[in-house]
């Protein structure tokens, strides 16, 4: 996957579902904090925007959150005045 990010990617957003502990199989270490922190630096090194979600943190506006913000739309919480705009 690291070779396959280049500059010119969009943003990248990860979650991770595991936790940090020693990965069993391909499958937990694909969805593992360590492989995440691992293509994080490596976009930050080409310039691609990445964010990681730990499982401890995971909420699920989290990632429409970061779509919004990409499109240029801050937030979608009623404090935010951008729901009426959306009408």
């Amino acid at each position: 996957m690291i070779g396959l990010i280049t500059k010119n990617d969009s943003p990248i957003i990860m979650t991770c579902s595991t936790s940090d502990g020693e990965p069993q199989n391909r499958g937990q270490l694909v969805h593992h904090p360590r492989h995440a922190k691992t293509i994080k630096k490596h976009c930050d090194e080409v310039g691609v925007k990445c964010e990681i979600i730990l499982k401890e943190a995971c909420d699920p506006g989290s990632v429409v959150d970061f779509l919004l913000r990409q499109l240029g739309v801050e937030s979608l919480k009623p404090e935010s005045g951008n729901l009426q705009n959306l009408g």
